[in-house]
């Protein structure tokens, strides 16, 4: 009686993991967003939203992407007698293909910011 419950509790996570993979559509994520290199002598940091997106395109492969923007605060310039700050704002798309493998999930995504 004991295999036969931990036999079906298995079966059940199993199955129950494809079922919840099937189901996710999207959501909103708040991002923080860190600039390096020669972006960073002109920006600091910024905050983000985004909206992402997953599509199940067959049993395994599912095509997910992003669409976020982006603000980042200013860098206080001197430049002889004028004080200029810098912002700016950034919108990106991203988009790929993921591969799911019951524990494993594998995925790549390219993108566009401008």
């Amino acid at each position: 009686m004991r295999k036969m419950i931990l036999l079906v509790f298995v079966a059940a996570l199993l199955m129950s993991g494809t079922a919840l993979a099937a189901q996710k559509n999207g959501g909103l994520a708040v991002s923080y967003a860190a600039p390096k290199g020669d972006f960073q002598d002109v920006v600091d940091s910024g905050w983000g939203t985004s909206a992402i997106f997953d599509y199940p395109f067959s049993g395994i492969l599912n095509i997910s992407g992003s669409l976020g923007w982006y603000s980042f605060s200013g860098i206080t310039i001197f430049e002889g007698t004028n004080v200029k700050t810098d912002s700016m704002t950034m919108w990106e798309f991203t988009a790929g293909p993921q591969a799911d493998f019951g524990k494993l999930y594998l995925g790549v995504e390219a993108g566009y910011y401008t």
